[in-house]
């Protein structure tokens, strides 16, 4: 039986029960892994931290992409800053009145350059990204910070 087990305190754990390990991998800034479990699907960690789950992960997208976008629904240009999941695009890739959207992750090591058969399922509408009325989609701009002071996002 394997277990992945998040360690909050020495009191508190959270606990989720995996059928199997997908993926892991260490990129330049983040530990990164993939487990299966039949209560979450496929489940995502960072340093050992649950990040998202195929169970719920529109929880999080839906709430950090459509309430700015109801704050200025007209925006034309958007940069996602830690978007290395392509969840945040793919829901904003529904608003047909934006022309372009900048992506930036941690590091070089994201969605799409994950070629492990086993977890494409997990994230299989986040890493395509086509949509007509997108113009250019950009990736992986490590200095995301510089970027939007450059650019006044």
């Amino acid at each position: 039986m394997l277990w992945f087990t998040e360690q909050h305190t020495p009191n508190v754990r959270f606990s989720i029960k995996v059928d199997r390990q997908l993926f892991s991998e260490q990129s330049e800034f983040q530990r990164i892994d993939v487990f299966e479990s039949e209560e979450f699907g496929r489940v995502l960690t960072l340093d050992g931290y649950l990040m998202l789950t195929e169970k719920d992960e529109f929880i999080y997208h839906e709430m950090i992409a459509h309430v700015p976008m109801c704050v200025h629904p007209q925006a034309k240009n958007v940069l996602v800053i830690g978007g290395g999941d392509g969840g945040t695009v793919r829901e904003l890739c529904k608003y047909k009145t934006i022309e372009k959207i900048e992506n930036s992750s941690l590091g070089k090591l994201n969605v799409k350059d994950i070629s492990n058969d086993d977890i494409q399922k997990f994230l299989n509408d986040n890493k395509n990204y086509s949509n007509s009325y997108i113009k250019k989609l950009y990736e992986q701009l490590n200095q995301a910070f510089n970027f939007a002071m450059k650019n006044k996002y």
